[in-house]
């Protein structure tokens, strides 16, 4: 038997029916079905193509964001968009403002080292007025580089907008100098009056003790700076004094208001500096000058007598022609002295002499310290202005002045000093005062009184009286003879007649003199109170110039207070 039940399989199988093969049935879509289809192929192309198009995202940090808006402040680069800030934030630290811009497409060449960011607002500084357009279109943030460097995403904004855009041609330097002396951000640079550039800030070397000044000259001027350019600072006002006067000098308006630096030039040979090149910073156009002169011969020289007035940077001049700085003055103790003298550090300029022999026009050799002392050169403090009191030393030949060998002093050597014009004056005054304080002047006085009494008595004595009486009998009697003899000798009577009168005239004269109600005798007495007063006057004045010898020049001690 079979598995089956006793069926054979075979037959089993011929009893099921036949299987046929249907085709599969289509799934048919509709038109419907093709707007989501192309409306999810034009958002994957528009995410495809905003992804490709996305520009890096970047982050400056400021210290203000003031006028940020996120979404709508844009990044600008010579007034065309290049970025939109889509964040504002506060740096983890709380200190400054963290910026975060999604820059376009295209614009990863800009991002480097030297690329500079910064905020365009209205500022109004003494430089002048800038960013007013953004009154009324909003802030934005402006984009500048320099020299292309490494690829950055993280930058520090500037504060203030760059004063020169990095397509402006030409060179940038750096002057230093110990003090600042009024030059700010902004100051112009001069050349020969025309301005060439500016002066793109400072900043303190505290290490070195200086102030760095780095300064842009626009180019073709940036060809003038060469190696040996010498820069001073111009400032809109410098008051001085110059020739025994008052020197004031007015720049422009720019200039009074930022200061300013002016150099000298052109390059030497057409040799221009190269760019980042160290220059010194001279306080005016006289230092910058000086400088040139190479060779300094430091001496020293001793003063007795007062010297105020006599500052550091004071001029030695030899017949009005400046030779050398004085550098320093101080107070010093010889014993050799009996007190305190004055000695002042001179830099003298060898250079400014001519090394050309004046009559001949040979060069000649120069002379030691040694032999000009020994000349008879000598140092004399003068006075440069009446108004200041400033003083000057001046050096020259005096003949007659005693000789004097030549010291050193803290290996300098010593020029000896002569009084000045003032001093000698003063003490010629006081040897005047003392002979004139040494004449018996109350013997002389009361002799002056004596004669004027005498006088008095002659006029009122007896004999005075009959001497007129005589003159007027003398004068009555030719004046007969006159008229008695009128007709024979007209001349002679006329000459006797004129001769009578001025006698009448003579005696009348003489009456009026020396008669006791007389004008003269009263001039003759107040002449003699007044010789009086003036003798005592001459003696106590002579007295205080002892005590006091500067009193001829700044007066009575207390005067000024009363």
């Amino acid at each position: 038997m079979s598995p089956a039940g006793g069926r054979d399989p075979d037959l089993l199988l011929q009893d099921l029916p036949e299987a046929r093969l249907r085709p599969r049935r289509r799934i048919e879509l509709g038109l419907v079905w093709l707007v989501p289809l192309v409306a999810m192929a034009i958002a994957g192309w528009l995410v495809w193509t905003s992804l490709r198009d996305r520009g890096p995202l970047i982050t400056v940090s400021f210290e203000s964001a003031e006028g940020l808006e996120p979404g709508k402040t844009r990044v600008k680069h010579r007034d065309v968009p290049v970025g939109t800030v889509e964040a504002v934030r506060l740096s983890p630290d709380l200190a400054r403002i963290l910026v975060t811009i999604r820059m376009d497409a295209g614009t990863e060449p800009m991002l480097h080292d030297g690329t500079r960011f910064w905020i365009v607002r209205p500022r109004v500084g003494a430089g002048g007025v800038s960013g007013l357009g953004t009154l009324l279109s909003g802030s934005y943030v402006e984009l500048d580089w320099t020299e292309p460097g490494p690829a950055r995403r993280t930058f520090v904004g500037l504060e203030e907008p760059p004063l020169i855009r990095a397509t402006v041609p030409g060179s940038r330097y750096f002057l230093h100098a110990e003090r600042l002396d009024g030059i700010s951000r902004g100051a112009p640079i001069y050349h020969r009056g025309l301005e060439v550039g500016q002066v793109l800030g400072y900043r303190l070397e505290a290490e070195r003790g200086r102030v760095v000044v780095p300064i842009f000259v626009q180019a073709p001027y940036d060809r003038l700076v060469g190696p040996a350019t010498r820069f001073w600072n111009a400032s809109g006002v410098s008051l001085g004094t110059r020739d025994g006067g008052l020197e004031l000098q007015l720049a422009s308006l720019q200039a009074v208001l930022l200061g300013g630096i002016e150099f000298d030039g052109p390059a030497r040979d057409g040799e221009a500096a190269a760019a980042d090149s160290e220059f010194p910073l001279y306080r005016n156009a006289a230092a910058a000058a000086a400088a040139g002169l190479t060779r300094k011969v430091p001496v020293m020289v001793e003063f007795e007598g007062r010297t105020r007035g006599l500052r550091p940077g004071a001029a030695v001049e030899t017949r009005g022609i400046r030779i050398g700085t004085v550098r320093d003055v101080w107070l010093a103790w010889r014993d050799q002295a009996g007190g305190l003298v004055v000695q002042a550090l001179l830099e003298l300029e060898p250079e400014r002499v001519s090394p050309v022999e004046a009559t001949s026009g040979l060069w000649t050799r120069q002379r030691t310290i040694e032999e000009l002392v020994a000349a008879g050169v000598r140092a004399q403090l003068r006075t440069a202005s009446l108004l200041t009191g400033e003083l000057f030393v001046d050096l020259d030949v005096y003949p007659d002045a005693q000789p004097a060998p030549l010291r050193m002093v803290r290996d300098l050597p010593v020029i000896p000093s002569v009084p000045t014009e003032l001093e000698t004056l003063s003490a010629s005054l006081t040897g005047v005062l003392e002979k004139l304080a040494a004449l018996p002047l109350d013997q002389l006085v009361e002799e002056l009184r004596g004669a004027i009494r005498a006088a008095g008595a002659l006029a009122e004595g007896e004999k005075a009286t009959a001497t007129l009486d005589s003159i007027a009998a003398a004068a009555e009697s030719l004046r007969r003879v006159a008229a008695a003899a009128e007709g024979d000798v007209p001349a002679l009577l006329r000459s006797l007649r004129q001769s009578a009168e001025q006698a009448r005239e003579s005696a009348a004269a003489l009456e009026t003199m020396l008669g006791p109600d007389s004008r003269t005798r009263a001039d003759l007495n107040a002449l003699l109170r007044e010789a009086a007063a003036a003798a005592r006057a001459l003696k106590a004045f002579a007295e205080l110039l002892q005590r006091n010898p500067e009193a001829l020049l700044r007066g009575r001690p207390g005067s000024a207070a009363r």
